[in-house]
Order: structure tokens, then sequence, then C-alpha cells
């Protein structure tokens, strides 16, 4: 299976960060940036990375994004 939340694809994107940069990358220092939980949160999370969630997307409507939300 390609794409998200799929390992091969965030190993792809690493590696390409990482000839874009010209050196070696360091995943701690690394934040994914998504607004899907079944793809997004759970590729870096599978992956090992920090993750930005964007809540007044997809999930806006069940996370109450634009009224009382949740921290």
């Amino acid at each position: 299976m390609a794409g998200k939340p799929y390992r091969p694809i965030y190993e792809e994107a690493f590696w390409l960060a990482e000839i874009a940069a010209g050196r070696p990358l360091d995943k701690s220092r690394v934040l994914a940036i998504g607004d899907s939980v079944r793809t997004d949160a759970t590729g870096a999370a599978w992956f090992g990375l920090d993750l930005l969630f964007v809540t007044g997307s997809i999930h806006a409507a069940e996370l109450d994004a634009f009224g009382k939300s949740d921290p």
C-alpha cells in the first residue's frame, strides 16, 4: 500500500528532505502537519514524528473546532 499512513511514503519524504537539506536530519526536529487522524496522525505516530494537528478542517465538526473545542 502506498501513501499515508504507511511507512514507505514517510521514508521517501524524509529521504527527499535530507537531500534538500544536504545533510542527515534528526526525526526529533521534524514536525508533521496534518488534519486527518486516519492518515496524518497515524502515519506521524508510526514514523515517530511529532504532529501539529489542524482541527479546523475535516474533523472540525466532531471536534467542535469553531465553538468550545477541547484542548
